[in-house]
C-alpha cells in the first residue's frame, strides 16, 4: 500500500498502521487490561467513554489499528477519492 499523506504531513498513514496526527488521541479501553481506544479530537461524540469519535477500538496490537477513516475532518476531497481508489 502506498504512503498516504494528508494535508501537508499533518497526518501520515504509511501502510504499517503507524499514525501520526496532531488530532489523534488514545486512552485505555474501559474494563480492559492493556487495550487502547484511538479517537479523533476534532470529532466530539458524547456517547463514547472518552468524548470523541473513535477510529479504532479495543486495540491490543499495533496491527489492529484501522486505516484512516474517510470521515477524517482534515482529509481533502482529493485524498478521499485517492483512498477510495486505493482500496
Amino acid at each position: 500500500m502506498p504512503t498516504l499523506i494528508l494535508n501537508l504531513e499533518k497526518c501520515v498513514h504509511n501502510g504499517k498502521n503507524d499514525i501520526n496526527c496532531p488530532y489523534a488521541g488514545s486512552a485505555r479501553t474501559m474494563g480492559a487490561g492493556f487495550a487502547e481506544d484511538y479517537f479523533c479530537k476534532l470529532m466530539p461524540d458524547l456517547k463514547s467513554d472518552h468524548g470523541y469519535k473513535g477510529t479504532s477500538g479495543y486495540v491490543e496490537w499495533g496491527s489492529e489499528i484501522r486505516p484512516i477513516p474517510l470521515w477524517c475532518p482534515i482529509m481533502t476531497v482529493e485524498e478521499k477519492v485517492l483512498k477510495i481508489f486505493e482500496s
